[in-house]
C-alpha cells in the first residue's frame, strides 16, 4: 500500500512538472558503470551562457533555469549493454546504450508538454563518449552530443507550465575518481547564436554489485551445503521413525534386538554429527 501511494505521488509530481527542462545527461555517470548490476547516481548541473536572457514571446515568459538536479537509475548487463531511466527535475526519460572500457554511446528520450499544440513533445538525443583510464580509480573522458533540449516556459494560461525546445550540438570533458565525477560541457544552439556551458558534479553508488569469482564459488558452496543439510535432516527423521517402528514390532513379538538397535542409534548419532558440522560450515559461508 505504502509503495503504491509513493508511485502515485511521484506520478502526480511528474504531471505537475511536465513543462520542466530536458538537457543531455551526464557522460561521466554513464561511463562510470564498470560492473554488471544496478547503480543509483545523483548529480547537480549548473548552466551559464548566452541562453540566460529573459524574453517575452506571445504573452509567455521564457526563462531557462540556471541549474537542475539529475537522478539516474542505471543497469549494465552482458558486460557492455546499458539501460536505465534518468530524471531531470523529476521528469523521467529513458536511457539506452553501450559502455566499453574506452568507448560508450548513450541515447535518451523523454516527453514534455509543448507550448504550441503544433510542436512535437519529444526531447532527447545521442552522445558519443571516449574514455581513457589513467589509473585504477582515475579516468578522463571526452563526449560529443546532438540533442533536442527543452526548457520551462511559465505561462499563466497553461496549467502546470509548458516547454519550448531547441536543437543543440556540443562537446564536453570530464574526470572521474572512484564514484565521483566532475564534468564540463559546451553546447551550441543550432540556427541561433546561443551558447551554453554546463558544469556538472555527480556521485554514484551501487545497489546491486556483480559478484567476484570468489563470491560466486562461496555462493555455490553455500547452496550445496543447504541442500545437503536438508537431505541429512530428512534421513535422520527417516532413521528415527524406522527405529521407533522396529522397536514397537519387537515389543509386540517379544523379541530383543538390542544389538541391531545399537547399530541404528550409532548410525543416527553419526548423521547428527555430520549435520552439526554442516551447520557450522553454513554459518561460515552465509
Amino acid at each position: 500500500m505504502a509503495r503504491g501511494i509513493l508511485w502515485i505521488v511521484l506520478a502526480v509530481c511528474a504531471l505537475l512538472l511536465a513543462g520542466c527542462s530536458n538537457h543531455p545527461p551526464s557522460a561521466a555517470q554513464f561511463m562510470n558503470m564498470k560492473k554488471n548490476g544496478g547503480s543509483l547516481t545523483i548529480g547537480a548541473t549548473a548552466r551559464a551562457g548566452d541562453n540566460l536572457e529573459k524574453r517575452r514571446v506571445e504573452d509567455s515568459f521564457h526563462q531557462e533555469g540556471y541549474w537542475n538536479l539529475d537522478f539516474s537509475a542505471l543497469c549494465k548487463f552482458f558486460n557492455f549493454a546499458m539501460i536505465g531511466v534518468s530524471f531531470e527535475n523529476i521528469i523521467p526519460r529513458g536511457v539506452l546504450g553501450f559502455n566499453y572500457k574506452y568507448l560508450g554511446m548513450q541515447g535518451w528520450a523523454g516527453f514534455t508538454k509543448p507550448i504550441s499544440s503544433e510542436d512535437s513533445p519529444f526531447a532527447g538525443g545521442i552522445m558519443l563518449i571516449e574514455e581513457l583510464p589513467v589509473g585504477d580509480n582515475f579516468r578522463i573522458g571526452l563526449s560529443e552530443h546532438f540533442s533536442r533540449n527543452a526548457y520551462d516556459v511559465s505561462d499563466p494560461n497553461m496549467y502546470g507550465g509548458a516547454s519550448d525546445y531547441y536543437n543543440e550540438f556540443g562537446m564536453g570533458a570530464y574526470m572521474t575518481f572512484m564514484n565521483f565525477s566532475l564534468e564540463f560541457r559546451y553546447g551550441r544552439e543550432i540556427k541561433s547564436p546561443n551558447n551554453r556551458f554546463y558544469f556538472m558534479m555527480n556521485y554514484q553508488f551501487y545497489v546491486v554489485k556483480e559478484r567476484t569469482e570468489e563470491e560466486k564459488q562461496r555462493r555455490r558452496e553455500l547452496k550445496a551445503a543447504l541442500k545437503k543439510r536438508a537431505m541429512l535432516s530428512k534421513e535422520i527423521k527417516t532413521q528415527k521413525r524406522q527405529l521407533k517402528q522396529q522397536m514397537h514390532e519387537d515389543e509386540q513379538q517379544g523379541v530383543d534386538n538390542k544389538e541391531n538397535r545399537e547399530d541404528e542409534l550409532i548410525r543416527i548419532r553419526e548423521l547428527r554429527d555430520s549435520l552439526d558440522v554442516l551447520k557450522v560450515k553454513i554459518r561460515e559461508l552465509d
